[in-house]
């Protein structure tokens, strides 16, 4: 039996992403988050960013917030 995942990262030149080093490090950023995630995931970097943000802000707040 074989078994295989495809994880995938999506990134366009809409957002932030000003050349193309930085639209490849932004794919790359979405590609592991969909690994991170549990493979089988098509991630945007929009979600990725937008998930930092969440985190981030969860990990900011006081322990009663949490």
């Amino acid at each position: 039996l074989f078994r295989s995942t495809i994880s995938i990262g999506i990134a366009d030149s809409n957002g932030d992403a000003e050349d193309i080093p930085t639209l490849i490090a932004h794919a790359d950023l979405a590609l592991y988050d969909a690994k991170r995630r549990g493979r089988d995931q098509v991630i945007t970097y929009t979600e990725y960013a937008s998930e930092l943000v969440r985190t981030k802000s969860h990990a900011d707040a006081p322990d009663h917030a949490k």
